[in-house]
């Protein structure tokens, strides 16, 4: 019996609204060896009368790896203060720790394995509903191809520390 959140992340409420736009990666693909983080960024403009923080938070959704892994998953957010009417430029590393699987086979453990990734970037969760009193924000979708042969997490340094930002 699946039933979808009464709140999703990011539900909170606000004294004013935003807009996400334009998103970007540092990176179109990235190599399981490379270990590098590729940094998303998003413009998030206040379109409210009041100064106020927007929670942007970036979800990824991994195709095609042989691990099962979530639909969905909360790789990275950050909290900034935008003043009313202006656009700030908020930018979230996406770490190699984020795109790792577990590969039970074999006792694998984590590796980065070659994969589709979809980026989504918002205020909100992806399939969340655009709150009532902003319509008109949307979540930005990217992609990001992971290619390579699977690679140990292990072999990134400083992989156990910090899979979300």
């Amino acid at each position: 019996m699946d039933k979808p959140p009464l709140f999703h992340f990011g539900s909170g409420q606000s004294y004013s609204t935003f807009t996400t736009r334009k998103l970007s990666t540092s990176a179109s693909t990235v190599t399981t060896t490379s270990c590098s983080v590729v940094n998303v960024s998003v413009e998030v403009t206040n379109t409210g009368k009041v100064d106020g923080d927007e929670v942007t938070q970036l979800y990824i959704q991994r195709n095609g790896t042989s691990a099962e892994a979530p639909y969905l998953a909360l790789a990275a957010f950050a909290r900034t203060h935008v003043a009313a009417g202006e656009t700030a430029t908020v930018v979230l590393p996406l770490r190699p720790a984020a795109l790792a699987v577990v590969e039970p086979r074999g006792r694998q453990g984590w590796q980065l394995q070659a994969c589709d990734v979809t980026v989504f970037v918002g205020g909100r969760q992806p399939s969340a509903p655009a709150p009532d009193n902003n319509p008109a924000d949307t979540v930005q979708v990217g992609t990001l191809k992971v290619s390579g042969a699977a690679s140990p997490l292990g072999n990134c340094p400083g992989s156990a520390a910090n899979f979300i930002a």
